[in-house]
C-alpha cells in the first residue's frame, strides 16, 4: 500500500492508496469539494478504462480471503472447461461506482471484460457491493432461456441475500455460483 501526501498552503491532503489492481483514492475530509471532485474523476476513469479482471474473481472490495477467491476461481474455471460457458464474480466498492450506477457498471464490466464467448453470448457476471448493499446477476442472451430474470431475482433474494445479511459474503457468493451452475444444468 502506498500513501502519497502532498502539502499545499497549510493543508495536508492525503492522496492515493494503490490497491492490487487499480488505484483507489482515499481523501481527507479537509476539503469535501476537492474530495468529491477527485472521487468523481476516479469513477469516470474506472468506467472508461476498467482494470483487467484477475482470473474469474475480481475482488475490488476485498471481501474474500485469498483461499476463498482461489476456491471460487477453480470452480468457475472448471465450469468454463466443462461447458464452454463463462461466469465471473466482481465485487465493487463505493469508490468504484455510485449506488445509482451499480447495475450499469456491472453490465459494462461484463461487456468490457468479454464474459462469455463471442457470438454465443454465454456469460454470467455476478456483481456485488457490500458498501452499496447491491447484488446483480448479468446473464448473456445465450443463457437467458436457462436463467431468466425472474430466476436470477429469486436466486439473489433466497440464496445469496440471507448470507449477506449475516456478513457471510463468501458463503453467499459461493451459494449463488452453485445455484447458477445447478440452474443451467451442471451438478
Amino acid at each position: 500500500m502506498l500513501v502519497v501526501c502532498c502539502y499545499k498552503k497549510w493543508w495536508w491532503w492525503w492522496g492515493v492508496c494503490l490497491m492490487c489492481v487499480g488505484a483507489m483514492p482515499i481523501f481527507a475530509q479537509t476539503d469535501t469539494t476537492l474530495s468529491a471532485q477527485k472521487l468523481h474523476e476516479y469513477r469516470v476513469a474506472f468506467w472508461e478504462t476498467p482494470p483487467a479482471p484477475v482470473g474469474w474473481v475480481t475482488d475490488f472490495e476485498q471481501l474474500f480471503t485469498a483461499a476463498e477467491a482461489d476456491t471460487l476461481n477453480r470452480l468457475l474455471a472448471a465450469f468454463e472447461k466443462q461447458t464452454g460457458n463463462e461466469m465471473a464474480v466482481v465485487t465493487l466498492d463505493t469508490f468504484c461506482v455510485t449506488k445509482d450506477l451499480f447495475a450499469a457498471l456491472s453490465l459494462h464490466l461484463a461487456n468490457e471484460w468479454g464474459v462469455g464467448k463471442k457470438g454465443k453470448d454465454n456469460g454470467v457476471l455476478i456483481a456485488l457491493s457490500r458498501g452499496h448493499r447491491q447484488v446483480r446477476v448479468n446473464v448473456g442472451d445465450g443463457l437467458l432461456p436457462l436463467l431468466p430474470d425472474a430466476q436470477t431475482k429469486q436466486l439473489i433474494d433466497e440464496v445469496m441475500i440471507p448470507y449477506f445479511k449475516n456478513g457471510q459474503y463468501y458463503e453467499g457468493t459461493l451459494a449463488g455460483v452453485r445455484a447458477v451452475l445447478i440452474q443451467i444444468g451442471i451438478k
